[in-house]
């Protein structure tokens, strides 16, 4: 059995005051242009403390301190990526929103995003005056979605409205939707600053080089797990006595962010929409064999029940 939740509202508090300006019908390359790397990225707006840009095929953006030129990107590129990314990070790391999708009755995910050769889609632009629409479909399993970006104040909205959501094709439905998977992502200890978890009151994981020390990262969802999906597993003991695996702490609020201390830049991120069915992300060096320190929102659309008929499971 399917299950369908709400969508989702995702709000990035940025290091510093952001008032919005009016800007063109259309986006156009501001008179100070972006360095190098970021030499295919357009401007959409800006404010008294920063400026907006975005690279179309991966719905990327790209925010620049107008005081001190402090840049703060939402993924990677062909000119600023390190290291090696297996195929599933390659995906994540160059795509401004990746969505994982069901076919059937069963629970193998499908991972689409913004990579043309492994997932043909289109992709259509509206710009407003505080921010863009783009419009993503993928013909090959009818399904798409409309990511609506925003200046609003001293808030940078990410939105997904669920009358965009499309599901055109029978036997393929939206599962999880990740947003900005690598906003403000770092390689191993390129930066110093830490990540934000929402673990109990909040905790830290600094952007050193874990040196590979750990294979998973911290992923909670911030209601906490739903039985009814999850299947029960017993604890770890050592010798019956000592628990070897600590289970983690309630999320107190929805939050999450990152801070690049070294440059002063970072950012706040509040689930405003879509909470109830939402896991916070958050992975140090290392983790899955990828060098970057990532953290994000990840929405569950849908999920699978599995419903036993039988004493075995059947």
């Amino acid at each position: 059995m399917l299950k369908h939740f709400p969508a989702f509202l995702l709000i990035i508090l940025l290091a510093g005051c952001l008032a919005v300006h009016a800007a063109a019908e259309g986006p156009a390359n501001r008179e100070n242009p972006l360095p190098e790397n970021y030499a295919d990225y357009v401007f959409v707006t800006a404010s008294d403390q920063y400026e907006l840009f975005v690279y179309e095929p991966q719905i990327s953006m790209v925010l620049r301190n107008r005081e001190t030129g402090a840049l703060i990107a939402s993924t990677l590129n062909e000119q600023t990526k390190q290291g090696k990314l297996n195929k599933t990070w390659t995906g994540y790391a160059f795509s401004g929103v990746v969505t994982d999708y069901l076919t059937g009755a069963s629970k193998n995910y499908r991972q689409l995003d913004m990579r043309e050769d492994e997932n043909p889609h289109t992709l259509t632009y509206t710009y407003l005056p505080d921010g863009f629409d783009a419009e993503l479909y993928y013909p090959d399993c009818g399904l798409g979605l409309t990511m609506q970006v925003r200046l609003n104040g001293d808030e940078l909205l990410v939105t997904i409205p669920d009358s965009s959501i499309r599901e055109d094709q029978e036997g393929c439905w939206f599962g999880m939707i990740s947003l900005c998977p690598m906003f403000g992502a770092t390689y191993m200890d390129e930066h110093t600053g830490y990540m934000l978890i929402p673990d109990g009151n909040g905790a830290l994981i600094w952007l050193t080089d874990k040196e590979g020390r750990f294979t998973t990262g911290y992923s909670q969802l911030i209601y906490g797990s739903d039985s009814g999906f999850t299947e029960s597993a017993a604890r770890n003991y050592l010798w019956d006595k000592y628990e070897t695996v600590r289970a983690p702490h309630p999320v107190i609020a929805p939050v999450f962010g990152m801070a690049h201390t070294d440059e002063g830049t970072g950012y706040i991120a509040v689930v405003e929409q879509g909470e109830k069915r939402c896991s916070v992300e958050a992975h140090p060096n290392g983790v899955m064999r990828v060098g970057y320190n990532r953290c994000f929102a990840k929405f569950i659309l849908r999920d699978v029940y599995k419903q036993p008929l039988n004493q075995s499971g059947s």
